[in-house]
């Protein structure tokens, strides 16, 4: 995301990784880094465990879309559905059926901890990202 929008990983006088992504609003928040990249959500569920306030941070380029959590990127698929070569179309059809129905309220969603599936998306921006950094399967 930085990348389209024109910044460049070598104008930061310092990059530090950490190996819990809670660290890394804390840190912000204490002033120890000037700007983090954390997974979409964390936010929200160390604001409901008492860690932070959301509304102590600035959010840059936040969206406002479908998803009802903070967040600067784009949409990318994180999970994904499949079926074998061998399943037949009937089975993998009443399969989608019945996952494109889960509510989040369900028992089901409630035990994956999950609010449901959506509609395939395409992953173009995907593999532009991925092309754009080159990383695998794109880094050479």
């Amino acid at each position: 995301h930085v990348m389209q929008m024109g910044v460049n990983s070598t104008e930061f006088a310092s990059f530090v990784e950490s190996k819990k992504q809670d660290d890394i609003p804390l840190a912000v928040k204490s002033g120890v880094v000037d700007v983090g990249f954390v997974r979409t959500g964390l936010l929200e569920s160390m604001q409901k465990e008492g860690k932070i306030s959301i509304d102590d941070f600035i959010i840059i380029d936040e969206k406002k879309d479908v998803l009802p959590l903070v967040h600067s990127t784009d949409l990318y698929p994180e999970w994904f559905l499949m079926a074998s070569k061998k399943a037949s179309d009937e089975v993998a059809a009443k399969i989608k059926t019945a996952v494109l129905a889960l509510k989040p309220g369900d028992a089901a969603a409630k035990s994956a901890a999950i609010d449901g599936f959506v509609e395939p998306i395409s992953l173009e921006n995907l593999k532009t990202a991925l092309k754009a950094l080159k990383v695998a399967p794109y880094a050479n």
